[in-house]
């Protein structure tokens, strides 16, 4: 076992351009290339955007230094989660949204790989209780990364906290995103709290001192949305 562990790494090294051949092969160089054009593909699938921030060399160090240090997972998809903490970790390029960006761009293949049980439509009904789907996810972020325009100038967006929820949309087959407010956040975080969505919005109004129906006429249409497109899931009673 110590040799062959031995040989993996004598063989990542060399893959990685850590140590060089005595006796170069062209079948080695070969197979070199074809694992470093393998991650990069993978990787500029993935993380487009990120791409094309970064110049050639700085990508190609990227790939081979994360080769070397090896993926635990054994699934290549998941192999583009590895490589985006790795480059947070080892961030030396002066990107300050990079963390906000590629989690953005990673989060849509982890959606997308999720698995959407087949639901039936239900009415929306206040008098129901409701949960969060599994397969969303809401994240805030220092960056609005997820604006359509934010790539062309930066520069031009403010520091702050952009709350995204983001979603399987079944009839277009893409993952979508919504920027959610405050008061939406707290309601979705705590629907596990209630009985019934009408006692929650009871407790919020309260707190909120907004008169309840004044809630309810703001939300609902949100609220109905979020229902046809699994973001909230009746509870099971």
């Amino acid at each position: 076992m110590k040799l062959e562990q031995d040989i993996q790494h004598q063989f990542t090294d060399i893959i990685t351009k850590q140590i060089k051949v005595k006796q170069p092969s062209e079948a080695h160089q070969v197979y070199s290339d074809l694992v470093f054009y393998r991650f990069d593909e993978v990787f500029e699938n993935a993380f487009p955007r990120f791409r094309k921030l970064v110049s050639e060399k700085a990508w190609e160090k990227l790939i081979y230094a994360f080769i070397h240090q090896g993926a635990t997972s054994t699934l290549i998809w998941q192999m583009s989660d590895e490589f985006r903490h790795f480059v947070v970790a080892n961030n030396n390029l002066n990107i300050p949204y990079l963390e906000d960006l590629l989690y953005f761009e990673w989060i849509e293949i982890e959606i997308f790989m999720q698995a959407f049980p087949d639901l039936k439509e239900e009415p929306f009904s206040f008098e129901q209780a409701y949960t969060l789907s599994p397969n969303i996810r809401i994240q805030t972020l220092d960056y609005p990364v997820h604006h359509p325009e934010f790539d062309d100038d930066p520069e031009a967006f403010e520091i702050g906290e952009y709350t995204v929820l983001l979603y399987f949309h079944e009839k277009s087959g893409d993952v979508m995103y919504l920027e959610i407010t405050l008061f939406m956040l707290e309601l979705l975080n705590n629907l596990e709290q209630y009985n019934a969505l009408s006692s929650q919005l009871d407790a919020m109004a309260t707190s909120y001192e907004i008169a309840v129906d004044d809630i309810k006429e703001v939300i609902q249409e949100s609220l109905e949305s979020f229902l046809s497109n699994q973001i909230l899931l009746p509870k099971e009673t």
